[in-house]
């Protein structure tokens, strides 16, 4: 399956892939709505976090969810169908890449837009690209991430 890919030695940290990817899916700026996110390790470096649509982990976050309200809907996409969410927040726990997150009381995460991510569409240095999963940078990622739980 198909993923967005970080590339951690190309992200400044501009966030543009937050912005576009919130403006995309809620209408407005604004980066604690976007579905990826990056994060800040250290004085110099940059994380991009998204859900790298099990290519390199066993969906724990929809082996948890007492309601399976995390499934593939769309043949592009595993995620999370906000209708049937009750807000646990077991899958954010679950995730062990950090890119799942709650916004009241449905948790949200990548969608893929589609299969057409917006979020690759504004990464100039393309610090995150569309393609197959590669677990080595999702795993790079995992382990910068690590920091910020």
């Amino acid at each position: 399956m198909r993923a967005i890919v970080p590339h951690l030695d190309r992200c400044t940290g501009c966030r543009m892939c937050e912005m576009a990817c919130s403006l995309h899916h809620e209408g407005l700026v604004n980066r604690e709505w976007a579905r990826i996110r990056v994060h800040r390790k250290g004085i110099e470096h940059y994380v991009p976090v998204v859900c790298n649509q099990g290519t390199s982990c066993d969906k724990e976050c929809a082996q948890v969810c007492p309601v399976d309200c995390i499934k593939d809907v769309n043949g592009h996409a595993i995620e999370v169908i906000r209708e049937e969410c009750i807000g646990c927040g077991e899958c954010v726990e679950a995730c062990p890449y950090n890119a799942i997150h709650m916004r009241g009381d449905v948790a949200f995460k990548c969608n893929l837009c589609d299969g057409d991510p917006t979020c690759i569409k504004f990464c100039s240095l393309e610090a995150i690209t569309f393609e197959e999963g590669i677990p080595d940078e999702f795993d790079k990622a995992k382990d910068a991430t690590e920091v910020v739980r």
